[in-house]
């Protein structure tokens, strides 16, 4: 049986929670695979570990320091800033960039 944690993980890994415009929703695996890679888990490993890869070293907000998912803290925040700020009604999920940032 699945739980609910993986079916919200897979939803994320999809894109279905963030194109449904459930930012909150797809934030919250993001959450997780952040801490298991701040933490030395399977992405940190994946990644080379630690040495700042969070989304401060990659021009982002992210907190700095001690390891991380980059992929994952920019989506996070992303979807952070989706929740604070809704796109327009003919949004379609991507984003036009206006500067380069890294």
């Amino acid at each position: 049986m699945m739980t609910r944690s993986k079916m919200e993980s897979r939803e994320t890994l999809r894109g279905e929670a963030y194109l449904a415009r459930d930012f909150s929703r797809a934030a919250s695996p993001l959450r997780r695979v952040e801490a298991m890679a701040a933490s030395g888990g399977v992405a940190a490993a994946a990644a080379g570990g630690g040495g700042g890869t969070t989304a401060a070293a990659a021009g982002g907000s992210g907190s700095g320091g001690g390891g991380g998912d980059i992929a994952a803290a920019l989506l996070r925040e992303r979807c952070e800033f989706l929740a604070r700020h809704p796109p327009a009604p003919d949004w379609n999920g991507c984003e036009v960039l206006t500067q380069k940032s890294f």
